[in-house]
Formats: C-alpha cells, structure tokens, sequence
C-alpha cells in the first residue's frame, strides 16, 4: 500500500496525485466516483464504468469494477 497525500483547497477541490491518477486510467474530462461503505472510501473512474458497475459498487460489489483505487 502506497500513501499518496493531497491538500484541500478553500473552495473543497483537491488535486488527485499522478500516482492515482495513472492507476484508474483518468484522462482529462473524466468523473470521478467516490463510493464509502464499512471498508472506508473508494475512489472509482466513473467514466470507465457501465451503468450495471456502477451500481455493483454503490451495492458493495467492488469485485466488479474495472479501475479502483482505495483510499
């Protein structure tokens, strides 16, 4: 496990490291999913994900999801 930090700006943005960026495949333009459950919270390409994984995930079926990285 990787720890990747990241400060908060005034207005609520953040700045995803490059590290992360690379490991769920975002390019310019792509949504971002953050999902929390009992585990914690998950950071998922929302762009790389169909409707029926996208849900699989809101349902805790993280195994389904093409690109995540937790956080």
């Amino acid at each position: 496990m990787d720890l990747e930090l990241t400060k908060m700006t005034a207005k609520g943005q953040i700045t995803l490291p490059v590290a992360i960026r690379k490991s769920l495949g975002l390019k310019t333009g792509d949504k971002v999913g953050f999902i929390s459950d009992s585990g914690g919270i998950r950071v998922v390409n929302v762009s790389s994900l169909s409707f029926d994984r996208l849900a699989a995930h809101a349902g805790d079926k993280a195994d389904h999801a093409k690109k995540e990285a937790p956080v």
